[in-house]
């Protein structure tokens, strides 16, 4: 709807080429009839296949370095009591933001590289693919820590590191960090699981990380642009500094100029970086806010001013972008879906398996003791049910969407907008027929054109071709 109150229906059909495609051969159209270039789909699938392997190493590699640092993460700030305990903890935070980032770079590059390599046709398709590849690696980051503690620290956590402990590597990773001054005494560790870990985590995915986030995209550049300009100025010998002021009195266009030159030393917006926020920002809300419910009303707040520091980063901090016709948000709006139908999963998965979790819980399948049989039934069984659960969610799904579209899109205004202009390309098609044929090449186009491209192709049936006969006897 929104795309026909702005005039923006059947941008999409028309992409342009993506520079880098490269055809593996030209021939004729058996459509249109005009010369194409030519790159198979079973090729490009080819390809894609082809750089799975990669992708499954790269997760593979980001799930482990997670996973491994996750573990020192509880084992220093939850288990370690010895020396230097107050800055332990920031052991983690450290290889964190140093492992990740590193990670998170290669596969930008290995993906931009993928993508090329796929060798779209269309610019659309391209982004399409590689905000796919992106964005998914960076979804593993975002919610991966989010996942390890409700599915593994939770259910698992008393578990794996009693185990840990039992078998010696809590002992001599503490003499470690210690200089082999503590040592833990005892056949087991009086550890317990945090129950308001989960919620300390999305809380500071809400709140703490938004507010780093617009400090950066707004505050830090225009920080850093501010002392690179009085660097520059300092550096400037005297003698450039005379010439210059000596040129702004005869120029009357100096500071027009100099205007221009700050405006394109300015960062190229990129419209991922938004999209991917917002896309983010949905994710926690939906795959995460039974924990904490607050979460909706926490991106209510973010997004009142998200909005207002975006249009000022837009206009202070960014070249100006170039404007696009689009029809909608394209792939993003696959992504979304994507978090929708995941969240269904997500949510129904952790209701059943807390539940059953808690103290006083009357569930059935609640762990009688802390063996870890019982844990892995309740994993497996909640899976279950959340899969259940998002079957259930995608018939209701499809029975709304079909019961709106009947209701709310059939015979709108919009609807009836673009059948018309639908009607009217065909009336405008036979009248371009009409006027630049004879009857007699109007008959030859006819009988010979179909019948040489598709042999079970009906004349009889064909209403446009008879229309046009029509209309040219009655001229």
């Amino acid at each position: 709807m929104l795309a026909v109150h702005w005039g923006m229906t059947g941008v999409s059909s028309v992409s342009q080429r993506h520079e880098g495609f490269r055809p593996r051969t030209t021939t004729r159209s058996a459509i249109t009839g005009e010369s194409e270039e030519v790159f198979e789909n079973w090729r490009r699938d080819a390809r894609f296949f082809s750089c799975l392997p990669i992708t499954i190493l790269f997760i593979v590699l980001l799930l482990c370095t997670m996973s491994v640092l996750f573990l020192i993460e509880i084992v220093v700030t939850e288990v370690y009591d010895g020396p230097g305990k107050s800055f332990v903890p920031l052991i983690p935070t450290v290889l964190f933001s140093t492992c990740i980032p590193i990670i998170q770079s290669a596969w930008r590059a290995a993906a931009q590289a993928m993508t090329d390599f796929e060798n779209h046709a269309t610019a659309n398709k391209f982004r399409a693919s590689l905000t796919f590849k992106i964005f998914g690696m960076q979804s593993v980051v975002t919610y991966g820590i989010l996942a390890l503690t409700a599915y593994i620290y939770i259910p698992f956590g008393e578990f794996l590191i009693n185990q840990l402990y039992q078998k010696g590597y809590l002992t001599r990773l503490f003499s470690i960090v210690s200089n082999g001054t503590y040592g833990h005494k005892g056949s087991t560790m009086n550890f317990r699981v945090s129950p308001n870990r989960l919620h300390a985590q999305l809380f500071a995915m809400c709140v703490t990380e938004q507010i780093t986030d617009t400090a950066s995209e707004v505050l830090l550049p225009m920080v850093i642009r501010y002392f690179d300009r009085l660097m520059k100025r300092f550096r400037r010998p005297a003698s450039v500094k005379a010439r210059r002021a000596e040129f702004a009195k005869t120029n009357p266009d100096q500071e027009f100029l100099e205007r221009v030159q700050n405006e394109f030393d300015l960062d190229v917006y990129d419209e991922f970086t938004d999209y991917a926020e917002m896309a983010t920002q949905l994710g926690v809300i939906v795959l995460w806010s039974v924990l904490w419910p607050l979460a909706p009303v926490m991106g209510l707040v973010n997004n009142f001013f998200e909005l207002r520091s975006d249009a000022y980063k837009l206009v202070i901090n960014m070249r100006r972008p170039f404007p696009r016709r689009v029809e909608s948000i394209g792939s993003w709006m696959s992504v979304l879906s994507i978090l929708v139908q995941l969240s269904v999963f997500t949510n129904a998965s952790m209701l059943f398996m807390f539940d059953a979790l808690k103290p006083n819980s009357k569930n059935p399948f609640r762990p009688r003791d802390a063996s870890i049989s019982h844990r892995i039934r309740l994993w497996i069984v909640s899976f279950t049910f959340a899969l259940m659960c998002n079957q259930l969610y995608s018939l209701i799904h499809s029975l709304i969407r079909h019961i709106i579209e009947r209701s709310m899109w059939a015979n709108c205004d919009e609807d009836i907008s673009i059948r018309r202009r639908l009607h009217m390309n065909r009336v405008a098609l036979i009248k371009r027929f009409e006027h630049a044929a004879s009857p007699r090449e109007l008959e030859t186009l006819s009988s010979s054109e179909p019948a040489s491209y598709d042999p079970f192709w009906d004349l009889s049936s064909d209403t446009g071709i008879s229309y046009i006969r029509n209309a040219s006897k009655e001229a």
